[in-house]
């Protein structure tokens, strides 16, 4: 994806086993697709700059989908690490997933997704043609490409394996790691409008709606907090459908001045932080997605 920072000449050192393929910068979903279609194998797996696989991951989940040879594509956990920080923990808590997978290891992945069980990229291992016939990575999108493709996935394929181990590692805060920046408005109701009629079209909208609804209700709160708050009575006009009506009564209420919101809002933030009164969140929540503003 137009790397200048030595990747080729790495690359180069492995001789034939690895094949470098250049192309102009245009995001992680132009060069994963790339990537697709040069592929000769059956399946794909993805492994981000930022990101580490463990020495047994490919086999494992290899392992799991030989039990269930009706599955097309598989994930796991993942360890989130501050490293230089010695700071690190699974992704997705494992007890939450142990209750849900209740003793086996695969789930529906829509299902697992509005309880915000929710695969990390660098964990999937997908049949080939699947990812082809889901679309492939929409290139227009330089955020939630990788979502918007699961979710595409999982209309056609519900049940995915999971290994609840940690198989993978996303690096964090490190120099190659990506940046993380709040989602505008627009992003998310062209997010929301284009599922809706997807799902519609397949008639799985039922299923897809709690993913709507928490979609755009965490939106909205992580929104109190910066200036897209004065998006937000947007969202009661669009998809008045998504909230509850306490939700849109408190939209409105908090929307009424704006300016305030926020600011009241940062202040609390800050004297809980300062104060200890809730457990820090040292990683990116599902309100914050990864944004393409370095070369990938």
């Amino acid at each position: 994806d137009g790397s200048s920072d030595g990747t080729a000449e790495v690359a180069k050192r492995y001789g034939q086993k690895i094949q470098y393929i250049y192309q102009e910068n245009a995001g992680p979903g132009a060069a994963r697709n790339t990537g697709i279609k040069a592929a000769k194998c059956d399946w794909i797996a993805f492994l981000d700059a930022d990101d580490e696989w463990a020495e047994d991951k490919l086999a494992l989940q290899v392992e799991l989908l030989k039990k269930n040879s009706n599955l097309a594509w598989t994930s796991a956990n993942t360890m989130r690490c501050l490293c230089a920080q010695k700071k690190e923990e699974p992704l997705i808590p494992t007890e939450k997933v142990t209750h849900f997978l209740a003793e086996k290891n695969v789930f529906d992945y829509m299902e697992a997704f509005s309880v915000r069980i929710r695969p990390h990229t660098s964990s999937m291992l997908i049949k080939r043609e699947v990812i082809i016939a889901a679309g492939l990575f929409d290139t227009v999108w330089r955020n939630a490409e990788d979502v918007d493709l699961w979710l595409k996935i999982s209309y056609l394929h519900p049940e995915i394996g999971f290994v609840n181990r940690p198989l993978s590692t996303y690096h964090m805060g490190t120099a190659g790691s990506l940046a993380t920046n709040p989602i505008n408005y627009e992003l998310t109701a062209a997010f929301l409008e284009r599922h809706l009629e997807i799902t519609g079209g397949l008639n799985v909208s039922e299923k897809f709606a709690p993913i709507a609804k928490d979609v755009l209700w965490a939106w909205v709160r992580s929104s109190f907090f910066d200036d897209r708050v004065y998006d937000t009575r947007k969202a009661l006009e669009q998809f008045p459908q998504l909230l509850s009506n306490r939700q849109r009564s408190t939209v409105y209420w908090l929307t009424i001045v704006p300016g305030l919101t926020k600011n009241i809002c940062r202040m609390l933030s800050f004297i809980s932080r300062s104060l200890k009164l809730r457990k820090q969140n040292w990683h990116p929540t599902e309100d914050y997605i990864k944004q393409d503003n370095t070369e990938n």
